[in-house]
């Protein structure tokens, strides 16, 4: 499975007079974590820090969990290792992709000291991540078939008893459905499409992606479910 977090989000906390400001975004890549860091650090271009971490894939695809992860943290003038890299610790305990959080701070004239700044900057990324919700999704493969008008009812039926998800519905001459198959239930899929629809129904392998399960909200310790 791949948890990302569901949408954007922003909050803030206050700790000894200094402003915690953290936002969490889903990215695709790379570039888009780095145009969100750039995009917060001009609204608060006044802040005392700006910090950040992410993990993502070097490029856009649909296969996250098939690529090489980049994971890059940094503390923006706090001590090395107070800010970027507890936050991406924080990440990585979610066990989070394609998400960026940045931090911002203003300072409140109380010094934290090192281990209060790693526990600040972590706190404030868990509860951007909590107020965000975690979007948790499984690996699919798409798949077109063209069924028949008088095969369409039992084959829909089959659908729904396997938990297969009809993304897409054209009707013409035949109707042409758009899947979403668990690509842990692909073998059974083309193994009950000969046995039954041998001949009659005809689908072609698209890509493999990923569809939202549902959306997870965690906090001290306890998570909450809703549907996709």
């Amino acid at each position: 499975m791949v948890r990302v977090v569901a949408e954007e989000k922003e909050v803030e906390i206050v700790i000894q007079k200094s402003r915690f400001i953290a936002a969490v975004r889903p990215v695709e890549d790379e570039r888009e974590a780095q145009q969100f860091i750039r995009e917060r650090k001009k609204k608060f271009w006044d802040a005392t820090h700006n910090t950040s971490a992410y993990i993502v894939t070097a490029e856009k695809t649909s296969s996250p969990l098939n690529v090489p992860h980049i994971h890059k943290a940094d503390d923006d003038g706090e001590p090395q290792g107070t800010a970027g890299r507890p936050m991406l610790d924080v990440l990585k305990a979610k066990d989070l992709l394609q998400t960026v959080v940045v931090v911002t701070r203003y300072f409140g004239g109380i010094k934290l000291g090192a281990g209060g700044l790693v526990r600040a900057y972590a706190a404030a990324a868990a509860r951007a991540i909590e107020a965000a919700g975690v979007r948790v999704c499984v690996p699919v493969v798409n798949v077109q078939v063209t069924v028949p008008y008088a095969l369409y009812e039992p084959f829909t039926y089959q659908l729904v008893q396997n938990d297969i998800r009809v993304l897409d519905r054209a009707f013409a001459e035949v109707v042409t459905l758009t899947l979403a198959v668990p690509l842990e239930r692909e073998a059974a899929f083309w193994h009950e499409l000969a046995s039954f629809f041998s001949g009659d129904v005809h689908a072609h392998r698209l890509k493999e992606t990923y569809e939202a399960l549902h959306i997870v909200y965690e906090k001290d310790g306890e998570s909450s479910e809703f549907e996709r």
